[in-house]
């Protein structure tokens, strides 16, 4: 069975999703064979967006400068373009590695923000968003959390523990590669997932135990 997954990560002013607003992101589409574990690449797509308030304390995570920030396109744009891509992708799944539950908010960090930034920009904009983006969002924090039974499940954690390698920790084209490696890693062997499957490991759902064919409500 053959499963679309966009793997995606952002760059933003804030750890809270609610006060978070984008500066860089990356998405990364491929075609994923659950059962042969190969894949192909489809499409990708980088973003860039002003924010209306640069917090200088994002800047030792990201490194991105307020003068650089200051010369990206506008955040209306970027959140168009955003929601452009979401849509033609919005039949697989979209992954990325995240804890859920952010500051009380049910969800994975990445996909809040751009849900926030979409409903502070316009009701309209967020209401257009909820109906046609059905995107359903996973995560391999969450895919390392019910496999592992572990504590510490982040991404530089684990690509050690996997001898994944080194990578650039906080930049959105590398996080996002690397993620993708991760997957790779933890799925490693489990040839009979369906991509309902996938779903029900790669969701929070509460996070609770996994079994492979054993839907989580």
């Amino acid at each position: 069975m053959k499963v679309k997954i966009t793997i995606f990560d952002l760059e933003t002013t804030s750890e809270n999703p609610v006060q978070a607003e984008i500066l860089t992101g990356y998405f990364h589409t491929i075609i994923f064979d659950l059962k042969e574990q190969t894949y192909e690449f489809v499409d990708e797509f980088s973003v860039r967006a002003k924010p209306d308030k640069y917090l200088f304390e994002a800047f030792g995570i990201h490194g991105i400068t307020k003068d650089e920030a200051a010369n990206f396109p506008a955040k209306r744009d970027a959140l168009r373009e955003i929601c452009k891509f979401a849509k033609k992708h919005s039949d697989g799944f979209f992954l990325c590695h995240a804890a859920s539950g952010f500051y009380g908010h049910d969800g994975y960090y990445d996909w809040l923000v751009i849900m926030n930034q979409l409903m502070q920009l316009s009701n309209e904009a967020y209401l257009w968003a909820q109906i046609n983006l059905r995107v359903r969002v996973i995560s391999t924090h969450t895919i390392a959390k019910k496999l592992l039974k572990q504590r510490s499940n982040g991404l530089k954690e684990l690509s050690i523990q996997f001898n994944l390698g080194h990578f650039e920790h906080h930049n959105e084209v590398k996080d996002v590669m690397q993620t993708l490696k991760l997957f790779i890693r933890l799925i490693d062997g489990m040839t009979y997932l369906s991509s309902e499957d996938l779903y029900d490991l790669g969701h929070y759902s509460g996070e609770k135990s996994w079994q492979p064919g054993l839907r989580l409500i």
